[in-house]
């Protein structure tokens, strides 16, 4: 595989993990059980789009500790609704990252 793609590959990878311990961490803030089990969800999804890139690029990556902070406390002043807002808007910033990984890698749109 092109060294670009295993590049991307592993971009993206490391926004899934960074976003997995995000959701994690507003889930644990909760005290209401459906808003945490929806973010339980959220985290599992991402998590696997992590476990997914892995199985390619046999490389582990770590999280990005700092931006996981930064919305975990933007969350705390701003409120939840803002920064799950925020964090969306990277979201589709990836999903444009994945449609070009997709000429390379069967099963990734999904």
């Amino acid at each position: 595989m092109d060294k670009k793609i295993i590049d991307n590959m592993m971009i993206a990878q490391a926004n899934e993990i960074s976003a997995y311990h995000m959701y994690k961490k507003l889930a644990s803030e909760f005290k209401d059980e459906n808003n945490k089990a929806v973010l339980n969800r959220i985290a599992d999804d991402e998590k696997g789009h992590y476990d997914f890139l892995h199985l390619h690029t046999q490389k582990d990556v770590k999280p990005a500790w700092f931006r996981i902070s930064f919305f975990y406390w933007i969350a705390r002043i701003f409120g939840f609704t803002f920064a799950i807002k925020l964090m969306e808007k990277g979201e589709e910033k990836a999903q444009q990252g994945y449609l070009q990984l997709a000429v390379e890698i069967p099963g990734i749109k999904k």
